[in-house]
């Protein structure tokens, strides 16, 4: 047909379409213009959409990475902790050990007994 009227251009025909008399070429024209207006602002809100659904996939996957990461570092806390336990242990285990060691070699020096 013909080129299509911008945005604004049909946005002043249209609302003036009540007072103007168009012949049939300027009433297909608008109609085209209208078509392809709404087909441009269709695929604009689909543009929004899929962002928007993007936007909400990557929100709840770093929520997911956060939670993960907080699970992780809650056993990495608890790890250490149990491992300070033992290591405690042991070293307690170890100062029975030489204090008993003591007592026995002072024993010995005492009773001469060994």
């Amino acid at each position: 047909m013909g080129r299509l009227l911008s945005k604004d251009r049909f946005d002043i025909i249209h609302s003036q379409v009540a007072y103007l008399k168009l012949d049939e070429m300027a009433q297909t024209l608008l109609q085209e213009s209208e078509a392809a207006l709404e087909a441009e602002r269709l695929r604009e809100l689909e543009q929004e959409r899929a962002l928007a659904e993007a936007q909400r996939q990557r929100a709840e996957e770093a929520e997911q990475a956060a939670v993960k990461q907080s699970r992780l570092t809650h056993k990495a806390f608890f790890l250490s902790g149990m491992a300070v336990v033992f290591m405690a242990l042991a070293f307690h285990s170890q100062l029975v050990s030489l204090w008993s060691n003591l007592e026995s070699r002072q024993k010995c020096h005492y009773d001469l007994e060994c």
